[in-house]
């Protein structure tokens, strides 16, 4: 028989014999001859393996935290961080793998190189470095205005007393130019229009980024939905004293009332306050039937009137006449209802440094940081925000402003931040909307493409739950819209309180219709029909008619079309705002006219 003994199984078997045969050996000797069998050589001590963490990249005076992470397998080495390179720097807690420390002030860009040591005591100490680029950033002054769109940034400010910024408050534009002549101030945050206005006294002051999109609004009681209302009426508007005519809201005020074919100066009386406070005396006293700023002010107004048994409301809105679906001309690079208001402008000079520059980038991620938070969460800031804004224009003349309005303005949609659209996308519409407002179209000098986008959480591919309460609520508006504008074709177009309710919804229906905008969905077709009861039942039982209506309206809200928004702050402020209004405003008044 043939067999075939594989490598293996020949090792084997040598290996085996190779025993017996020592065994025999040893068994014959009798033992007076053995050799103890020799120790094997002890095992070779391992070698630590050293990691100094990853390189960062971070801006001066900001706190910096070292990860390092040392292993070994038969032993706890000792380690020791020692700084081999760059400015020297305090090391915190260095007897840890996570020492800490604060980068140092500097001129220039500076690298910071760490070493981590580890020593067994029995190998050559191992090493690994870690390399630190602080980069130069210098403190930019800005000429700030108390307007909506720099509460973003006194956030960011109340939450890190080390960002490079300082601020000097100012009441209006001519105390800019002061501090640019002067060489007090670096920059300006102020309305887009301001800016430009400024620039034929400051000729290198460039618009770096557009900020706050929403805002400005006319208060007045139920009476007044648009500027035709308002003429043979008084009209005040807050400001500085000697400067309010041709302020940033008197200009404004007086582009939107054109819009509406209004001449102010002819159809009706304008008077200019030293201050909001004063203006609302006026309206509360009636020598002015309507007042003219911008929201979180507005809403703050609003609210008291609710506390205080009036009626005062954000009846006209200054974004939807510039911007609105049926706006003429609108602006597509704008989201529908929503305007490019403030900007942060900058010296051209200032940023041709580099420790400016790098100041700037900061501050504006710092800003929409801050922006997408306060669009999501504005209770969990508000009061940080109120702290800063009496402690930044505590000293100046300006309007008194309450954490709770900041609140009531972002939920119900008054107040909306945007930092997702840069410069260059808005520059061709924000042109030919400045030169509306000021009679001058910028230079092209004056916008400044050079930074962003800085992404604050608006925009992005919608699941589909969302869409679907989205159609719903455009629908359940415009259902509203539809039915209400049959009562009054059939009873008067001025039948209350159906025809504010009407406008009102048309105002729903926009802000509805923004979202879609801003989300670049398509927008479902309109296949509203009216309930025949319309032609049929009296005044007072379509009063009920609209009393049911608002009650399931706000079920729809309660139940269906807010829980599926939740994680959707701009969806859902827009949502709550409608819910809110039909609780409200719209319910109350139809259950009076049902009796």
């Amino acid at each position: 028989m043939d067999v075939t003994i594989n490598n293996s199984f020949a090792k084997t078997v040598f290996l085996l014999s190779s025993v017996a045969m020592t065994s025999l050996l040893t068994a014959c000797s009798g033992g007076g001859g053995t050799t103890p069998p020799t120790s094997p050589p002890p095992p070779v001590n391992a070698i630590p393996t050293v990691y100094a963490g990853t390189d960062q990249t971070v801006f001066e005076t900001k706190n910096v935290v070292l990860n390092g992470a040392i292993s070994d397998a038969d032993s706890t080495p000792t380690f020791e961080w020692v700084q081999t390179s760059g400015t020297t720097v305090n090391l915190e807690d260095d007897d840890t793998l996570s020492p800490s420390f604060a980068t140092p002030t500097i001129t220039t860009d500076d690298i910071l190189i760490f070493e981590l040591r580890a020593n067994d005591g029995v190998n050559t100490v191992v090493t690994d470095t870690v390399q630190i680029n602080v980069t130069n950033v210098d403190e930019i002054t800005l000429a700030v205005l108390p307007k909506a769109g720099v509460f973003p940034l006194l956030l960011a400010m109340a939450e890190d007393d080390l960002l490079p910024i300082s601020i000097l408050p100012i009441e209006d534009g001519t105390q800019a130019q002061a501090l640019f002549d002067s060489g007090q101030a670096d920059g300006l945050f102020v309305e887009t229009f301001t800016g430009a206005k400024l620039r034929s006294v400051i000729p290198d002051l460039t618009l770096v980024f557009p900020f706050t999109w929403r805002g400005y609004f006319q208060v007045a009681d139920a009476s007044v939905s648009s500027f035709a209302d308002l003429q043979g009426k008084t009209v005040s508007i807050p400001g500085p004293a000697a400067t309010t005519t041709a302020g940033s809201t008197d200009i404004i005020f007086r582009a939107a009332a054109k819009r509406q074919s209004v001449d102010p100066d002819v159809d009706m009386t304008v008077t200019y306050q030293s201050n909001l406070a004063d203006a609302l005396i006026q309206l509360q006293t009636n020598v002015a039937q309507s007042l003219s700023t911008s929201s979180p002010f507005t809403t703050q107004i609003v609210n008291d009137s609710i506390i205080n048994g009036s009626s005062l409301d954000n009846l006209i809105d200054f974004q939807a006449i510039f911007n609105g679906p049926n706006a003429v001309p609108n602006f597509p690079s704008v989201p529908v209802g929503q305007m490019p208001l403030s900007g942060l402008h900058m010296r051209a000079a200032a940023l041709d440094t580099s420790g400016k520059r790098n100041a700037v980038e900061l501050i504006l991620n710092r800003y929409a940081d801050a922006a997408n938070r306060i669009n999501t969460n504005p209770d969990s800031y508000s009061d940080s925000i109120e702290t800063e804004y009496n402690a930044v224009f505590g000293g100046v003349n300006t309007p008194a402003f309450t954490a709770d309005s900041l609140v009531s303005s972002v939920l119900n949609g008054n107040l909306v931040y945007r930092t997702d659209i840069t410069t260059n996308v808005v520059q061709a519409d924000l042109s030919t909307w400045i030169n509306e407002l000021i009679g001058t179209t910028p230079d092209a000098n004056y916008f400044n493409s050079d930074f962003g986008p800085f992404q604050s959480g608006a925009g992005g591919v919608l699941p589909a739950e969302v869409v679907d309460v989205m159609a719903l609520s455009l629908a359940d508006e415009r259902l509203a819209w539809s039915t209400y504008d049959a009562v009054l074709q059939r009873f008067g177009t001025d039948t209350r309180p159906f025809v504010n309710i009407k406008k009102a919804e048309q105002s729903h229906i926009d802000s509805v219709l923004g979202l879609y905008n801003t989300y670049d969905e398509p927008v479902p077709d309109d296949e509203t029909t009216v309930d025949p009861i319309v032609q049929t039942a009296t005044l007072a039982e379509l009063c009920q008619v609209g009393v049911d209506a608002e009650i399931a309206n706000i079920k729809l809200y309660d139940d269906t079309v807010l829980p599926a928004v939740q994680n959707y702050a701009d969806i859902k402020a827009v949502m709550t705002r409608l819910r809110d209004a039909s609780e409200n405003s719209h319910l109350p008044a139809f259950k009076r006219c049902a009796g």
